[in-house]
């Protein structure tokens, strides 16, 4: 008898799982790590532009764009909250 932390079972299940259904059904999330350009473009346009189009010019979510203004410390002006 193997005498297994609760870590250890966990991990040991999920290897299971992932060699019996395959790890396409485990999908990872890659993030991009923002660039310079793109902070800077966040800081300069999300005062005055929609999200929406900051989003497609940075070819990021409309999400990711509001959580980097937040981080950011930047709120929309009156004129286009």
């Amino acid at each position: 008898m193997h005498d297994w932390s609760e870590k250890k079972y966990k991990e040991m299940e999920e290897k299971v799982a992932v060699e019996m259904l395959g790890k396409s059904i485990f999908k990872e999330r890659h993030r991009r790590q923002w660039t310079v350009r793109e902070v800077r473009a966040v800081e300069e346009y999300y005062p005055t532009i929609s999200s929406k189009k900051i989003a497609k010019l940075l070819r990021r979510s409309q999400q990711a764009i509001r959580i980097m203004a937040y981080k950011l410390g930047i709120k929309k002006s009156t004129a286009t909250s």
